[in-house]
């Protein structure tokens, strides 16, 4: 019977996982690496940056320490060090989904669309769930102008129940029928959006505007109060607010109270 040594056993272990063994990351560097994200995600990006570089001394082609690296220059808005950093580690392994939603983020924030479109459907072809990829494909497709796909794309993002808990998607959905004039049908997804986030302001402001072209004073003023309780800047909002007052008082009515939510 063929025995083998615990040596070459974890060999084959590491290159059924892995591919090679070669690209085997010790747990230490994916603990580094995770620091590196959530520096990241505090906006502590030298933090961030020296977690990310420690976890690549352990092996250079850790693929999610060069995403992280990555997400370090996209917040500092260095987008050719961090586009850089990304097709490097798609030269590694070009399977790494969220590489390709990170650097279709940075085609789309350059107005690269067509390229955004190609990198945002190459990641939902291996990973159909991920919600980056849905949301960032669908916000493409609206900068494109084709509407109808972009409500599709939400809908198969929707299909998945982990993604229905994510306002901006919601908010999205509204916003494709608020630009097709189909005021009537956005009003439930701003709603969505807010039963998520109530304290979305934009959707909040945009759900005011919305009910205001629906002819729904009453409702539209209370939107446009919580939307500058939310942000007392809100130079949009209040000169809607005015706006919506104006109606009101032509209607001998008021501004309703605001409700507690």
């Amino acid at each position: 019977m063929l025995r083998l040594s615990g040596f070459f056993l974890l060999v084959l272990l590491s290159t059924a996982i892995l591919g090679c063994p070669k690209y085997a990351v010790p747990k230490v560097a994916q603990a580094i690496q995770r620091m590196c994200i959530k520096a990241v995600d505090s906006n502590q990006l030298d933090r961030a940056e020296n977690y990310c570089k420690l976890a690549l001394r352990y092996n250079p082609k850790f693929v999610e320490a060069l995403n992280g690296l990555a997400l370090v220059e996209i917040r500092r808005g260095d987008l050719k060090k961090a586009e850089a950093y990304l097709k490097k580690a798609l030269s590694i392994n070009d399977k790494f989904a969220q590489a390709r939603v990170n650097l279709g983020h940075i085609y789309y924030v350059q107005r690269k669309f067509g390229r955004a479109k190609t990198l945002f459907k190459s990641a939902l072809d291996l990973d159909p769930s991920l919600r980056d990829a849905n949301y960032n494909m669908a916000r493409t497709l609206v900068q494109l102008h084709e509407y109808k796909a972009a409500a599709d794309q939400l809908t198969q993002m929707f299909a998945f129940t982990a993604n229905r808990r994510y306002a901006p998607a919601h908010y999205l959905r509204g916003y494709i029928e608020f630009e097709r004039k189909q005021y009537r049908y956005a009003v439930p997804h701003f709603i969505n959006a807010l039963r998520v986030n109530p304290r979305f302001t934009k959707a909040r402001f945009t759900l005011c505007v919305t009910l205001y072209t629906l002819s729904r004073f009453g409702l539209a003023c209370q939107h446009c109060r919580y939307a500058l309780m939310l942000n007392q800047g809100h130079v949009q909002a209040e000169a809607w607010r005015k706006k919506i007052d104006a109606q009101l008082r032509k209607h001998n009515k008021t501004c309703p109270p605001l409700r507690r939510r």
